[in-house]
């Protein structure tokens, strides 16, 4: 006995599945490309960190956006992959920078390269606003 699926059964078997789906977990928001520099002193910060805390939210899961310093300075905003970008939103900014070998020894106290108050968002003074665009970039000269 040979088993025939009508081609109406099978779309209707995909859209179910599609829209259980997209029903069962969270629901994503837009992100937008977001990239810039970051230097200190005049020079770039390979491997520092930068770190987004949106402004107003109250949500403990609100995405946090970050981003890595590559050698030239410069870097792109990540959210959920290595540079997607960010949701549309003013942010406050948290940068750091660890000595790559001072990461790697578990045992040694990790010194920020830059001033303690960029650590910290409520003393940085950095903010950035992402818009519903391509083109997001900003520099940070941090002295």
């Amino acid at each position: 006995m040979k088993c025939v699926q009508s081609p109406r059964l099978v779309v209707a078997g995909v859209l179910l599945f599609s829209l259980l789906a997209s029903a069962c977990g969270p629901s994503r928001p837009p992100l937008y490309p977001f990239t810039g520099k970051v230097t200190y002193k005049g020079k770039p910060t390979p491997g520092a960190q930068l770190i987004l805390h949106p402004v107003g939210s109250e949500d403990p899961n609100a995405p946090q956006p970050s981003g890595v310093v590559k050698d030239d300075g410069s870097f792109a905003l990540s959210t959920f992959q290595p540079g997607d970008g960010a949701p549309a939103g003013d942010y406050k900014v948290a940068i750091i920078w660890i000595e790559a070998k001072a990461k790697a020894d578990r045992d040694a106290e990790l010194p920020n390269k830059l001033p303690a108050k960029y650590a910290d968002v409520k003393q940085s003074g950095l903010t950035l606003k992402v818009e519903k665009s391509q083109e997001n970039h900003k520099d940070f000269e941090l002295k």
